[in-house]
């Protein structure tokens, strides 16, 4: 049975609203609240893997329930500081926190920058049963029996090899391909004919019409036509746009609107999905 996915945040580095911002999409967002609120983007399968570890993950542990302490399985797609913040695993050190006695290590699955700040910036790792594996683009790993990880080449700009995931578990594979543009012809074929039966799409330019490094809705559609092209589409699968920027200029009832078109679904904080 595939764990329970659940969408910790959906948005992009400002969150939403952001700080210090008085644009019209955050004044309305604080007036709105609910789905209209969003902390950076992190997903959580079951109580042991989470996709990246950025500021909002104590938040996430206490308003969905998310028990760090048995996490087994940190995959981290790159090293922007809105994905991967090293330090809040520091306290994982003596005389911070107790861990479970007996229980394996947390392994840490990112490329090269990911895996030197968590090296300079957590220092002793072995006292923090931390593990360190590092992976980059076109790569199977299989994170534990039931769990298998591709990893896919983002198109993220920069010289970092930024990471989409695709995670495959005996009843669902789910691709995560946030922090991306419209992908590369390499990561297409690379992809081609593998099963998707819930993707998470970057949607952080919301209503424009911008591809370079994150999408705008007509990208979207077009991101989720070519994996139905290339016969990744499950029978019924779910097609999820997240990753938001107040920039975009649209709240989550705008963004139903315009991706309800396309049959995209529009992601919120919380969400659970399976």
């Amino acid at each position: 049975m595939a764990r329970r996915l659940t969408i910790c945040g959906t948005a992009a580095a400002e969150a939403i609203p952001a700080i210090h911002c008085v644009c019209d999409t955050c004044r309305r967002a604080w007036e709105l609240g609910g789905k209209d609120l969003r902390t950076r983007a992190a997903y959580q399968l079951g109580q042991d893997v989470r996709v990246d570890f950025g500021p909002d993950s104590h938040f996430h542990m206490r308003a969905m329930g998310q028990d760090y302490a048995y996490l087994q399985h940190l995959l981290i797609t790159h090293s922007h500081q809105d994905h991967w913040l090293p330090e809040e695993l520091a306290y994982r050190r003596p005389g911070f926190c107790v861990l479970p006695e007996g229980f394996p290590p947390l392994t840490i699955y990112g490329n090269d920058r990911v895996l030197e700040s968590a090296r300079q910036r957590l220092g002793n790792l072995e006292a923090m049963r931390i593990e360190l594996r590092e992976i980059h683009s076109f790569q199977e790993v299989q994170v534990c029996p039931d769990l298998r990880l591709t990893t896919l080449k983002a198109e993220h700009g920069g010289e970092e090899d930024a990471l989409n995931f695709l995670i495959e578990e005996p009843d669902r594979s789910l691709l995560v391909a946030n922090d991306t543009g419209f992908w590369q012809e390499e990561t297409w074929e690379f992809i081609a004919g593998r099963r998707v039966d819930v993707a998470l799409i970057d949607g952080t330019c919301g209503r424009y019409d911008q591809n370079g490094g994150h999408m705008g809705a007509p990208w979207v559609a077009k991101f989720a036509a070519r994996l139905g092209e290339l016969g990744c589409l499950s029978d019924s699968p779910r097609l999820i746009v997240t990753h938001f920027s107040h920039n975009g200029h649209a709240n989550h009832d705008q963004l139903v609107e315009i991706y309800t078109a396309y049959g995209i679904e529009v992601a919120y904080d919380g969400l659970v999905v399976g």
